[in-house]
């Protein structure tokens, strides 16, 4: 009896290597699916995102400064203090300006230079209008403290007699 499991013994050991290599190539062949599928999946959702401003360079360029000139006003128009005219300016720039990284893409592959000048002095624009909104929440803030200052020492003293 002994003798007719010796066989059997050396015969799973022989196909034990093979298995195995298969039971590998299988598993690279199923992990390769796997990858591939996630890979288009990704494109795709990527994809569908960058088109949301398919239109391009110029009508993108065109809603970032329309929002420009609404964050202006509403920075202009703050009465809520020298602090928050910052934060509102910047909040209004929204939700336009989150997507300024995919207009300039736009602009930089699929447009004429004259477009691309044109994203680039809004882009400097708005830079300098946040700076001036800084600048200007500052000096308002140094002017409402010193012209109450000045205005009580130059009221007319009480004459002496």
């Amino acid at each position: 009896m002994s003798d007719s499991h010796q066989p059997v013994a050396s015969q799973r050991t022989q196909r034990g290597p093979l298995k195995q290599a298969m039971l590998i190539f299988f598993g690279l062949i199923a992990a390769a699916l796997a990858v591939a599928s996630a890979w288009q999946i990704l494109a795709k959702a990527f994809e569908a995102a960058d088109r949301k401003y398919a239109d391009g360079c110029n009508a993108g360029t065109a809603r970032l400064y329309s929002a420009l000139v609404r964050a202006k006003d509403v920075a202009a128009n703050s009465e809520a203090g020298e602090r928050s005219a910052l934060p509102a300016f910047r909040k209004a720039l929204l939700p336009e300006w989150n997507d300024d990284k995919r207009i300039r893409r736009a602009c930089r592959i699929d447009s004429s230079l004259a477009e691309r000048n044109a994203f680039r002095a809004v882009e400097l624009l708005r830079y300098a209008e946040e700076r001036a909104v800084r600048f200007e929440a500052v000096d308002l803030s140094r002017l409402r403290r010193q012209a109450p200052e000045l205005l009580s020492k130059s009221e007319p003293q009480p004459e002496k007699k």
